[in-house]
């Protein structure tokens, strides 16, 4: 029987021969928008891809330095866009309406290659590196500063930025020795914590860092196991079930949050942190992506799969095999669903009878 999902659009960026979604050489690859609903993403052949959201359209693609792009595309207003890749450089391009095509402004080389998700925050934009550096760069193309952890073999751990605090400006971020560390504006340490010393953990990398609420910073691991810290670095509260936290995090409207697990997915009340439910997955699963409404839920793998979940009646409505794997960053515009798969390949699907 036909699925309530159709896929409306397919497009494939295997530019130059190279295939830049292999399923999990580059794992660094993830889609991101922006408020004009453009996407945007890079390619392990070295090439960012703009795309219009709403019609499928290719708008344009940059090549960079040959190299694969390992941070997320990241736009600042409209007229910024930063990138990183595995040459070890952060690039700043113009992408003013006024340019046909995207200027690069300035190219800044660092001690390592640049990883993950960049953040930027009151004037500075913050990037990891594969050797355990935090950067701070100016717009302009300046190192402000740098924070390098103590531990000279630690390698910072991709997709782990949490938004810092506006009222404060600190940043918080990890890395593979499982630490979780805090620092202020001026790159000076605040706390650090080791997530492996307070969770038993076999594999100690850090999955992800996300707020529950602007005070309240979740921990997770790749193991299925969580911690809760306020921005002090204050333990509040662990989950130490057998998978009941992974990446993905999204808040829900009824006062919850839902922890899309890797055994299970988990719904949490935000005021008393307890269990609400439980819903048991049949195998383990690493989620790539959630999006959530009323009545259910739709989400990716790593494996390459898509489902929409029917959290009341704790079911699977539909599941879809898209590819070998689909990257982070699934994303929902007007009635189209985009998802990165394996093989160079951007998709959309939308509800049947649209």
């Amino acid at each position: 029987a036909k699925g309530p999902l159709k896929q409306v659009h397919q497009r494939t960026f295997g530019l130059n021969g190279v295939n830049p979604f292999s399923s999990y050489s580059t794992s660094f690859s993830m889609l991101s928008v922006d408020q004009s609903e453009r996407l945007y993403f890079g390619t392990e052949s070295g090439k960012i891809v703009c795309m219009d959201g709403r019609s499928g359209k290719k708008l344009w693609v940059v090549s960079v330095d040959g190299h694969s792009i390992d941070t997320e595309v990241l736009r600042v207003g409209g007229t910024e866009l930063y990138v990183g890749t595995a040459k070890g450089y952060v690039y700043r391009y113009d992408i003013s309406p006024t340019q046909k095509r995207p200027e690069r402004t300035w190219a800044l080389e660092l001690d390592g290659q640049p990883r993950g998700k960049l953040l930027h925050h009151n004037g500075h934009v913050f990037v990891g590196s594969n050797i355990g550096y935090l950067y701070a760069l100016t717009e302009d193309g300046a190192l402000a500063w740098k924070y390098k952890y103590q531990n000279v073999d630690s390698e910072m751990s991709i997709r782990n930025f949490a938004k810092p605090l506006t009222t404060k400006g600190h940043i918080f971020f990890s890395n593979s020795k499982g630490d979780v560390i805090g620092i202020d504006s001026t790159g000076s340490l605040l706390w650090k914590k080791s997530i492996p010393q307070l969770i038993s953990l076999k594999f100690k990398d850090i999955s992800d860092l996300s707020w529950i609420s602007e005070d309240i910073l979740l921990v997770s691991s790749f193991e299925g196991k969580s911690a809760i810290f306020s921005s002090k670095g204050e333990l509040i509260q662990v989950f130490d079930r057998e998978g009941t936290s992974a990446q993905p995090l999204f808040s829900e409207k009824d006062g919850s949050w839902l922890l899309p697990g890797v055994k299970a997915l988990q719904k949490i009340d935000r005021e008393s942190y307890l269990y609400l439910w439980e819903w048991p997955l049949d195998k383990a699963t690493r989620w790539s992506g959630f999006i959530s409404s009323e009545k259910e839920y739709l989400a990716s793998t790593v494996s390459g799969w898509l489902y929409v979940l029917d959290p009341q009646e704790k079911k699977i409505r539909w599941k879809y095999k898209v590819g070998r794997s689909i990257q982070p960053g699934m994303v929902k515009l007007g009635e189209k669903i985009w998802v990165l798969s394996s093989g160079g390949h951007i998709l959309a699907f939308e509800r049947r009878g649209q």
